[in-house]
């Protein structure tokens, strides 16, 4: 086979092959890397109880320690599944998901499956050759090489033992391509949603909301203190103030500090049943950070509880948000069943969740 010959061949004689191969390929392994990458969000969510849309802020703003490792992590991560799925795939099926869904089939020089040992080599020279082992900058500049070289009918580094198969371009796979597009972020928002629920649902007793209030205190790493089974803050045996130390998943170590005389929960209950939560809090002295992050966390325990909110309620969002912006002015919301309110008073501000009478 001429070594400067791109080794696409067509199923249907009849099939233009065109110059839009390299831009086949290229979506069709973005869906694979998409695919492998939900496995992994899926695993850290589900499985971990990881909040990674909290990882992807600290990123965002440039906390080094956090960028670096979750960005090495990622990377590593993401060789090693396509050094144990894709081979298999290749050897089994002759095609991966991306592959198959834009009618894509790879096969050795006979026309038959690649062996695992073969389908593994292409694999590796693959990820040095076209994705430059994912590394950042080098990454691209290696896509852009490959992508120029498919599209100028150049043979790839890791082509020469194996035929592209082109099965045909309907116009249907650009559908179905898109809706595998839309599944696998739904999987990613789903791992995310189900995460982020409270352990206890339904009619839950005070005991059971302080529980969900902890939870969700690490999950979305909103450090405010911790509730005992009466509601009451957690403190340290010897005033100092320090209430725990723990260790992240990047190493670091957080302490946490709790205020002195913090403000406290105060709850109603019907037959064990909670009904209701108020805090008061003097606005001059006591409106901080740390306060609206309680009210929030207070909010997301009861009203996330409730047996009307599913996994894809959203409308608490825009209250959650709406209460960021301005914690300490007046407000009132009722959802899924509670009613939520904020009510700024002469020296002090009062707010309150209550389950709603029918």
């Amino acid at each position: 086979m001429n070594r400067e010959t791109n080794s696409v061949q067509k199923s249907n004689l009849n099939e233009d092959q065109g110059s839009n191969i390299p831009v086949r390929r290229f979506f069709a392994r973005w869906l694979d890397s998409l695919v492998y990458s939900t496995i992994w969000l899926f695993f850290l969510t589900v499985v971990m109880k990881i909040n990674v849309l909290s990882i992807r802020r600290w990123m965002a703003i440039g906390v080094l320690s956090i960028s670096k490792w979750m960005t090495i992590i990622d990377i590593v991560v993401g060789i090693v599944f396509v050094l144990l799925i894709e081979p298999v795939l290749l050897s089994a099926f002759g095609t991966t998901i991306g592959k198959w869904i834009l009618g894509i089939r790879i096969t050795d020089l006979n026309g038959r499956r690649l062996s695992y040992a073969k389908a593994r080599s292409r694999v590796v020279i693959m990820l040095w050759r076209g994705n430059g082992f994912y590394i950042p900058i080098y990454n691209v500049v290696r896509l852009w090489k490959s992508f120029s070289d498919c599209r100028d009918g150049k043979t790839l580094g890791w082509e020469y033992d194996s035929v592209i198969h082109l099965k045909d371009q309907r116009k249907w796979r650009i559908g179905v391509y898109i809706g595998a597009c839309i599944t696998m972020l739904g999987v990613i928002v789903f791992g995310i949603s189900i995460t982020g629920m409270p352990k206890h649902r339904g009619d839950i007793t005070v005991a059971q909301f302080c529980e969900n209030y902890n939870q969700l205190s690490d999950y979305y790493e909103m450090y405010t203190g911790y509730l005992d089974e009466k509601g009451q803050w957690i403190t340290s045996d010897n005033n100092s103030g320090i209430v725990e130390e723990r260790r992240t998943i990047t190493g670091g170590v957080i302490i946490y500090m709790m205020e002195v005389n913090a403000p406290e929960f105060v709850f109603s209950e019907n037959d064990g049943i909670m009904t209701k939560l108020e805090m008061s809090i003097d606005s001059s002295e006591e409106a901080t950070s740390v306060c609206q992050s309680r009210f929030i966390l207070a909010i997301l325990s009861f009203v996330k509880a409730q047996q009307q909110y599913s996994l894809f309620s959203f409308r608490l969002n825009h209250i959650i948000g709406q209460i960021e912006r301005e914690p300490f002015q007046n407000f009132e919301f009722t959802e899924y069943g509670v009613i939520i309110r904020g009510e700024k008073q002469d020296n002090s501000f009062h707010f309150s969740i209550e389950k709603q009478s029918y």
